[in-house]
């Protein structure tokens, strides 16, 4: 048998990542948080409409 490949590390990264890429995303991600955003806060800060709040009842008790 022989023995593995053997490779050398020169330091040099063969990933490349294109500028292009990362403004898709980032922009795609800032699109998405612009939209999601105002929800969750719309459902942080909403009351439920329960009995108790007057929701279904307007006011009146049952």
């Amino acid at each position: 048998m022989e023995d593995p490949e053997k490779f050398e590390i020169t330091g040099i990264s063969q990933i490349t990542i294109h500028k292009k890429w990362i403004w898709i995303v980032a922009g795609v991600v800032f699109v998405f948080v612009m939209i999601v955003g105002p929800m969750f806060w719309v459902v942080a800060t909403s009351m439920p409409a329960t009995v108790n709040t007057g929701g279904y009842t307007n006011l009146k008790d049952w």
